[in-house]
């Protein structure tokens, strides 16, 4: 019974030793979502961070005011120089499996903006989730996060 009590203590503290490492922020992540958030408003610059489904969607030549469901139009009014000076500090991650929530603040002269995205890890890259039936189909729903 004791080695039984012992062996559930360790196995305790391995999991509290653990369980931070497993929250931590994916530097990978951090700076693809930092690329897309200085980039958003350039339709052109932000194709690669869209996931493979919805790359292959997109006819060529769109042109730059195509609009795609998800990415955050909470940015289309923030100044370019603004977005374009964003540094990590700004972006916090939340992960949950395959799946993560990416939110930047955007000091902007108005105030701060929190500006939420989902991502989707695919063949071990990071793309922008819009959840679209494509996307759906293809990699699931994403879960929510709190």
């Amino acid at each position: 019974m004791k080695t039984l009590i012992n062996l559930a203590i360790l196995l305790l503290a391995l999991l509290i030793t653990l369980l931070p490492a497993c929250q931590k922020d994916d530097p990978k992540l951090k700076q693809r979502a930092l690329e897309f958030y200085r980039n958003a408003k350039d339709f052109n610059s932000i194709k690669t961070f869209l996931t493979p489904v919805i790359q292959e969607s997109i006819p060529e030549n769109l042109g730059k005011n195509f609009a795609i469901a998800g990415i955050p139009m909470d940015l289309m009014g923030v100044p370019s120089e603004i977005l374009a000076g964003l540094g990590p500090e700004a972006i916090t991650i939340k992960k949950r499996g395959k799946w993560s929530q990416v939110n930047v603040t955007v000091d902007t002269p108005t105030g701060s903006i929190d500006v939420p995205t989902i991502w989707v890890r695919v063949e071990g890259e990071w793309y922008l989730y819009t959840g679209t039936n494509a996307e759906i189909d293809k990699y699931g729903k994403a879960p929510y996060f709190v």
